[in-house]
C-alpha cells in the first residue's frame, strides 16, 4: 500500500466528523475547521528502522481553528481534542489503521497547538504528530 492509499485513508476517516472538512493537501484558501495532512519533520526516517525491512513515514494532521483568535479557537478545539470518541480527531486517525492492513502501523501519541502560517495568513491549529511504519 503506497503513502498516498493510507494518507487517504486518514482523511477519510477523520472526514467522518460532522463539521470537519478535509483536504488531500494545504488548502490553497484555508478556512477554519479544515484538516489536511503534510509531510513532518524528518519526512522519512530510514535509520529508525535499520534492517527491518521497513521504514517510518512523519506526518502531521493539521486543523485549522481560526484566524489568531485565542478564545475562539479553544472553545472550537475541545470537542476534537480529546484522545477517544466520536469527534476525536486522534481516534479516526488510528482507526485508520485497520484499512492500512498489514502494510503500515499508523501511531499517534503526540499533538501540539498554537499559529501555523498557512499560505501567508497565521491560524491557530491543533496538530497531531502521526507516525506511519511502512512494511517492505
Amino acid at each position: 500500500m503506497a503513502i498516498a492509499e493510507i494518507r487517504k485513508a486518514i482523511t477519510a476517516s477523520v472526514g467522518t466528523i460532522t463539521a470537519i472538512n478535509v483536504s488531500d493537501v494545504a488548502p490553497a484558501a484555508p478556512n477554519p475547521g479544515t484538516f489536511y495532512l503534510v509531510y513532518d519533520n524528518p519526512p522519512y526516517n530510514y535509520q529508525h528502522t535499520a534492517g527491518s525491512g521497513s521504514y517510518q513515514v512523519n506526518l502531521l494532521g493539521v486543523l485549522i481553528a481560526s484566524r489568531a483568535n485565542v478564545d475562539e479557537a479553544q472553545i472550537y478545539l475541545d470537542t476534537y481534542a480529546l484522545p477517544t470518541g466520536a469527534s476525536s480527531v486522534r481516534a479516526k486517525i488510528l482507526a485508520a489503521d485497520a484499512t492500512a492492513g498489514t502494510f503500515a502501523a499508523i501511531w499517534c501519541n503526540d499533538s501540539e497547538w498554537g499559529p501555523m502560517e498557512i499560505n501567508g495568513t497565521i491560524f491557530l491549529t491543533l496538530r497531531w504528530k502521526i507516525k506511519l511504519e511502512m512494511y517492505q
